[in-house]
């Protein structure tokens, strides 16, 4: 039938389903409820002096299988194959990627569960890095994709409080 408009749309808490309700006409069915989910990097709270960034890591369609996420200074990203990795491959990429850095990471390596989610944390421990900006992004791996490189991840800028 012919829409009568969009009545409401939704975000869950967990910032990971859109939820979206069509109006129809009464003798199509009246309403129609569209949902989605977001394959990604959600995050939630500040990353600072005393509090954490709580990272929610979703890939459903890689349950079982190994993730990794990274920091970086920039977001241009590299090539691997075809496929862009969108953080930039410095230093700190390259000493955070996968790795819980105690007192500033956690749960930013591991196995994805059956429902192929896995939880992460980033909080700031010193006030010198109050005010530093960085890119956080992250890839499940898979061996039978080219490179091992299954999923990549969005990535969002971050700033130390």
């Amino acid at each position: 039938g012919t829409s009568l408009g969009v009545y409401s749309f939704t975000r869950s808490l967990a910032g990971n389903e859109a939820f979206l309700a069509a109006g129809f006409a009464a003798a199509a069915g009246s309403q129609e409820i569209l949902r989605t989910t977001f394959t990604g990097i959600t995050h939630q709270g500040i990353a600072g002096i005393g509090s954490t960034m709580s990272l929610a890591y979703r890939d459903p369609l890689s349950p079982g299988s190994f993730f990794a996420i990274g920091a970086a200074l920039g977001n241009t990203g590299f090539l691997v194959g075809t496929r862009l990795v969108p953080l930039d491959p410095d230093w700190l990429l390259i000493a955070t990627l996968g790795a819980s850095v105690p007192g500033y990471t956690s749960g930013w390596g591991g196995q994805l569960d059956s429902a192929g989610e896995a939880l992460a944390g980033l909080t700031n421990a010193s006030p010198a890095f109050i005010g530093l900006t960085f890119w956080v992004g992250g890839m499940t791996w898979d061996s039978a994709q080219p490179f091992g490189l299954g999923t990549i991840m969005n990535s969002f800028p971050v700033q130390f409080q």
